[in-house]
């Protein structure tokens, strides 16, 4: 804390700069977990065109939320498009669970 020409108690730049929300990430893994993320959406919606149906979306999804939550413990990139980029992942992650869990019979037909 300092005394500003005012004398009022400040905080430095740095301390007010950090609480700021951004849009954009502002690491390379962060960008490169938005763009996966993006992409895989877009595979998955595609998914009647392609080859293997949605799995190669769906593993676009996974490795984007990964990348997400590298980026946010250890990059501390707190970017909105990262935390939400966590979020494809997780349907991602649920579908495979219920598929698996009906398939077992666990689950009844859906």
């Amino acid at each position: 804390m300092r005394l500003s020409e005012r004398g009022v108690m400040t905080t430095s730049v740095a301390s007010r700069r950090a609480h700021r929300i951004h849009v954009l990430p502002g690491s390379t893994l962060g960008r490169s977990a938005v763009g996966c993320a993006v992409f895989g959406i877009a595979l998955t919606v595609a998914w009647q065109l392609m080859p293997f149906g949605a799995w190669p979306g769906f593993i676009f999804q996974i490795t984007g939320g990964v990348f997400a939550l590298v980026a946010i413990t250890r990059k501390r990139d707190r970017a909105i498009s990262v935390i939400v980029s966590v979020i494809p992942m997780l349907f991602v992650i649920w579908f495979i669970a219920v598929e698996l869990l009906s398939l077992v019979g666990v689950l009844g037909e859906h």
